[in-house]
């Protein structure tokens, strides 16, 4: 994969659980801090993510990645709490800066009250149940194919906080 004729590198099929709690200054995040060159998919973070310093004001803090840059990060989502303490420069559910595709953090355990422009917020019903009752995950329906189902487990008995885990 290539962008801006840099080779990006590639990461995949990764998790980061939820007994993981990340407390970090500058970059931080549940999966990364920051990245850069790289294209990360099918992958998941459920840790916490904390800014260990409240009058560090350059923290780019996200429940998934802290920042992004020249990153393409898709068919991922977080569901870890998120907590600023003090100034951040830039703080989302998902990431705090950079741009994501087919990408969600949860609503109910992230913490942000916000609307985040970067990913889609997702109740953890929508997580667990199709609005239609045909027992598929809303991210996983028909209706969004980019998500491979031969790679994540919709077992409600597999599940991780009844959030989708990877075969």
């Amino acid at each position: 994969m290539s962008t801006n004729n840099f080779t990006l590198s590639k990461i995949s099929r990764s998790y980061v659980g939820h007994d993981v709690s990340v407390d970090g200054e500058v970059f931080v995040g549940g999966f990364a801090g920051g990245v850069s060159d790289v294209a990360i998919t099918d992958s998941y973070a459920l840790a916490s993510v904390s800014n260990r310093n409240p009058k560090t004001i350059n923290t780019y803090l996200g429940g998934f990645v802290g920042e992004a840059v020249n990153a393409l990060i898709s068919d991922s989502y977080s569901a870890g709490l998120v907590s600023c303490q003090g100034l951040c420069q830039s703080t989302g559910p998902f990431i705090g800066s950079g741009s994501v595709q087919n990408s969600f953090w949860s609503l109910d355990t992230s913490g942000v009250g916000f609307k985040s422009p970067i990913g889609e917020g997702l109740s953890t019903e929508q997580f667990i149940t199709d609005a239609n009752s045909d027992g598929v995950i809303d991210v996983f329906d028909a209706d969004n194919a980019s998500w491979d189902q031969s790679i994540w487990n919709l077992d409600p008995e597999a599940t991780s906080l009844g959030f989708p885990v990877l075969f």
